[in-house]
């Protein structure tokens, strides 16, 4: 794999990793300024955060590669607060339609 391959795949992974931390960063403010139902809410905006996560993780994995596995370590504990977070807001959206 020549120099100029390499640098093209960390720009075309930069571009798109930078266009889903975007995306996602304005899907999070539209909650956060719509915050009608703060126990829901909260759960879905933390599990947002996993796109800008794993964006950027990835990116940097491939450009520090001898960083990867402590990259890769603290991505994996942010997601599985985010199978946590899942379980919480599946059990919020039960509980939401009871009020007794």
């Amino acid at each position: 794999m020549t120099l100029g391959s390499i640098v093209a795949a960390w720009w075309t992974a930069g571009t798109f990793s930078l266009l889903a931390v975007g995306v996602s960063l304005q899907l999070i403010i539209g909650h956060l300024r719509n915050f009608h139902k703060p126990i829901i809410q909260s759960k879905i905006v933390a599990i947002l955060w996993m796109v800008p996560i794993y964006a950027t993780q990835s990116w940097f994995s491939l450009r520090f590669k001898e960083c990867a596995i402590y990259l890769d370590l603290a991505r994996d504990c942010y997601e599985a607060y985010v199978i946590y977070l899942f379980v919480a807001l599946m059990i919020a959206y039960l509980g939401e339609g009871d009020d007794r």
